[in-house]
Order: C-alpha cells, then sequence, then structure tokens
C-alpha cells in the first residue's frame, strides 16, 4: 500500500477534521535543518544530471499513523556528527510539535556527505 499524503486532525468540537499534507512537515524540517549550525540539507549530487529532483527531507504517514521524516544532511568538516545528528534531530522534533502540537512524530537523520 502506497503511503498516505495526508495527516488528518479529527477536531474535537465534532465540526470536522483538518488534513495537513506532508509537504508541510517536509517545508518545517528543512526549515529546521537550516536553522542548525554545522549542517545543511543534502542536495544530492549535482554533476549526476543537467538539472536536480532531489528532496533531501522526505514525510510519510505511516499505518500507524505516526509521521516519518527523514532527512539526509550535509554535515561540516571538523564537527562532532552524532552531536550534529542530536541538534538537527531535536531542532526538527521541536519545530513540527510547536507547528502541530499533537502529532506523533518518527525522526530518521541520515548523514549523506561530509562538507
Amino acid at each position: 500500500m502506497a503511503d498516505r499524503k495526508y495527516f488528518y486532525i479529527k477536531n474535537y468540537s465534532k465540526n470536522g477534521e483538518m488534513a495537513v499534507h506532508v509537504r508541510v512537515f517536509e517545508a518545517i524540517a528543512l526549515d529546521a535543518i537550516k536553522r542548525v549550525k554545522g549542517v545543511k540539507p543534502y542536495q544530492g549530487n549535482p554533476k549526476a544530471r543537467a538539472f536536480n529532483l532531489y528532496h533531501p527531507v522526505n514525510c510519510s504517514v505511516r499505518r500507524d499513523n505516526q509521521v516519518e521524516v527523514k532527512a539526509d544532511i550535509s554535515v561540516a568538516k571538523g564537527q562532532n556528527v552524532k552531536e550534529v545528528c542530536e541538534r538537527v534531530k531535536e531542532e526538527i522534533s521541536q519545530s513540527l510539535v510547536l507547528a502541530s502540537e499533537v502529532i506523533p512524530f518518527n525522526i530518521k537523520i541520515n548523514v549523506a556527505e561530509i562538507d
């Protein structure tokens, strides 16, 4: 089954529900990565193609109604990779919780490049 593209938030006043597209979560996570010093979103190999369709952050809604965030990052030389990944994960988590309050997240960070 394909991943769902919307996360549905039930309205507790029984007036309906709101759907949030995964691209919203991707934009919030991408902005959070850009705020962490010593890290930038990984942009893929620019020499591989004439144009780049690579997305450094991908989100999906799992069957257990959890939003999964997968982020590829580029870490600056001389940075402690473990500490940087923890800072990125924390920044993404805080940003997503601030924007959505109640949505459960699973965040996975992949160091794709040391720049």
